[in-house]
């Protein structure tokens, strides 16, 4: 039934579903063909999602060429580190030092940030 909810429902339902502790409803809701974008965008920035559904916005071709979908990956303290560090290369100067001043993200893509941006720095000179 709350599957059914999750591919048919309006955004109210989807946004309520997301945070289903069901595996099956979150991949559900992520599946519905009425998703949109700006729906994936708030979801990448939820802190109260599980990784595992963070994993598969990232990992959806989609929703990862969205550059506020990755700044919000990226920035979420729940996205696992391999998806956060697997992005990290893409990011533009001011994005990366944006990470570079975050205490919410994990250390180690905090620390790969500012050595990323030392290393650019260090080629334009």
């Amino acid at each position: 039934e709350r599957v059914q909810m999750a591919l048919k429902g309006n955004r109210e339902e989807r946004m309520a579903l997301i945070r289903d502790p069901c595996k099956v409803v979150q991949r559900a809701v992520l599946q519905s063909p009425r998703l949109t974008d700006r729906e994936v965008e708030s979801f990448s920035a939820m802190a109260s999602l599980s990784e595992d559904v963070l994993r598969l916005i990232a990992r959806n071709r989609i929703y990862s060429g969205n550059p506020t979908v990755v700044r919000n990956l990226m920035n979420n303290p729940k996205t696992p580190l391999d998806i956060s560090l697997h992005f990290l290369p893409n990011t533009n100067p001011q994005e990366l030092k944006a990470l570079t001043l975050n205490r919410n993200i994990p250390e180690t893509l905090r620390s790969m940030a500012i050595r990323l941006q030392r290393q650019r720095t260090m080629q334009r000179a």
